[in-house]
């Protein structure tokens, strides 16, 4: 989605609480406004309209633009979420950036990777989210690389893991459930 034509088409939105920063499109820009309401807050919308499958022998690349994000625990994140989950628990994969922590996910507070040191203080502004997803021979190669538009789209983040059917070691969280997400789902911002 180009987001050229100031009407969301084909994005299903989700929030906790009712009818709060949900995402608007105008001027080519998908825009969650967020203010401050004294709890941890969660927004989300998805591309309902194109299913993506991940399938043995299939690699998908997702990728977004994050022009602005503000500040500390506010992340922009691009996810796979499948068809059959609700975004509000984020199963799937996923990346995450806020201002210090970069965050490659299985669902929330199930962290693949949880990258805070420095190399995860990079633009938080002005770059491209890039979450590509490889299924071979029954796992999930999970790769999240972060691009910066003012060096020319330079890699300045990239971390790669793989989602066995066992249950495997996590950075955070327990891999519950074991078994990789292979399967149809959306585009999740």
């Amino acid at each position: 989605d180009d987001f050229n034509d100031n009407t969301k088409t084909g994005w299903t939105d989700f929030t906790f609480i009712p009818g709060y920063g949900l995402p608007v499109e105008s001027g080519g820009q998908f825009r969650f406004d967020l203010a401050p309401v004294g709890q941890d807050i969660f927004t989300a919308s998805q591309k309902v309209s194109d299913p993506i499958e991940l399938a043995e022998g299939r690699t998908v690349e997702l990728r977004v633009d994050v022009t602005e994000s503000s500040g500390a625990n506010a992340f922009a994140m691009l996810g796979f979420v499948p068809a059959s989950e609700s975004p509000g628990t984020m199963a799937g994969y996923a990346l995450a950036k806020d201002p210090t922590t970069v965050l490659l996910t299985k669902g929330i507070q199930k962290y693949l990777v949880e990258d805070s040191g420095p190399g995860a203080s990079i633009p938080n502004q002005n770059v491209t989210l890039s979450l590509t997803l490889a299924v071979q021979g029954g796992n999930v190669q999970i790769t999240g690389r972060i691009l910066d538009h003012a060096n020319n789209n330079a890699v300045v983040w990239e971390q790669t893991v793989v989602d066995t059917p066992a249950a495997d070691p996590l950075a955070a969280g327990l891999d519950s459930p074991a078994a990789p997400y292979i399967t149809t789902g959306y585009f999740t911002l």
